[in-house]
């Protein structure tokens, strides 16, 4: 080929090799350890899941996923150090209600902003909150206990983890929706609340469901309505709130995979792709459902506004309720 002719191909030569060079980049992801941010202390409910997907999501990229806990304020220190990370698809986080829908109006140290401040790439998990009761009580049913609570306001106690935690929000939830009157009863654990619960100490519990089936199976617990819009497999004959007439009582702890802000689309795609592909795997799913875990997939688009419908109901919750922590 003369100089001429070269010089007459050598544009197409160029974008040629810049697109092979561009899909040689892109293959190239992950082409080094991902962290996967869990703003939660080891061993808890948000650690297991994550730990789960994240041994997944290793298998699936073909690279070293490493949970990296980050505890305290209630998720919140985790989260104001990823929304400030370089959005290169090498730092994930694992969100929760309290991070996204809760603690913005619960603490007025949180700086970032649950809407725009991370990049949404897929809902993962919902473990839903189930009402329990001691079956000493004189109601056997959901509306058995607004009928009963109406009789005897102010009577009625529910206990929680703590102010602003998905036990407590659960039970104002009820109270807004139904208009009783029940007192409140913050514990320092989960396991607190349940302990008391068990001695007869106070009324009922939005507790989780993992922590719940076990003495509901033992009959020490009587479930009146689970938290979610679909019944669980694991309790088939409990009805949801819905269906036991409080339809917008929906409360527990669903978890999304979420990034830095503006992430390429590109990655986020290719993280998503691989996280649909997770919750497909059947052994994988009834895993989670074993822990009283249902998997989610969602698109990016469909997270951000599922987060943005929950930062709405659960302000105007918190809000009602004048739920206070600080």
């Amino acid at each position: 080929m003369n100089r001429r002719s070269m010089l007459r191909f050598l544009p197409a030569i160029v974008l040629t090799a810049a697109a092979a060079f561009g899909s040689s980049a892109w293959a190239k992801y992950p082409d080094q350890v991902i962290r996967f941010v869990v703003p939660f202390g080891a061993g808890g409910p948000a650690d297991i899941i994550g730990r789960l997907f994240a041994e997944k999501l290793s298998h699936e990229l073909g690279q070293s996923v490493v949970v990296d806990n980050r505890p305290g304020a209630g998720g919140g220190i985790g989260a104001e150090y990823v929304t400030h990370l370089p959005p290169d698809g090498y730092t994930l986080m694992l969100a929760s209600p309290a991070i996204l829908a809760v603690n913005p109006f619960l603490y007025k140290s949180v700086t970032y902003n649950p809407i725009i401040g991370f990049t949404p790439i897929s809902l993962i998990a919902n473990a839903p909150n189930i009402l329990v009761v001691l079956p000493s009580q004189p109601f056997t049913t959901l509306p058995g206990l607004v009928a009963y609570a109406k009789q005897h306001p102010g009577k009625l106690t529910f206990g929680s983890s703590g102010s602003g935690t998905s036990n407590h929000l659960g039970g104002e939830a009820l109270k807004l929706q139904t208009g009783i009157d029940m007192l409140h009863v913050p514990y320092k654990s989960q396991a607190a609340a349940m302990q008391d619960l068990l001695g007869g100490r106070i009324d009922m519990i939005f507790d989780t469901l993992p922590t719940s089936i076990g003495p509901i199976r033992t009959g020490q617990l009587r479930p009146l309505a689970l938290a979610a819009t679909e019944r669980s497999s694991l309790l088939p004959d409990v009805p949801t709130t819905a269906e036991a007439g409080a339809p917008d009582v929906v409360a527990g702890s669903w978890y999304s995979v979420m990034g830095p802000p503006g992430m390429p689309a590109d990655i986020v795609d290719r993280l998503n792709r691989s996280l649909t592909t997770i919750c497909a795997d059947p052994s994988f799913a009834d895993k989670l459902r074993d822990l009283g875990t249902t998997c989610l997939k969602s698109s990016p688009a469909e997270l951000r506004d599922f987060i943005q419908a929950q930062f709405t109901y659960w302000g105007d919750v918190i809000k009602k309720a004048k739920i206070t922590v600080e």
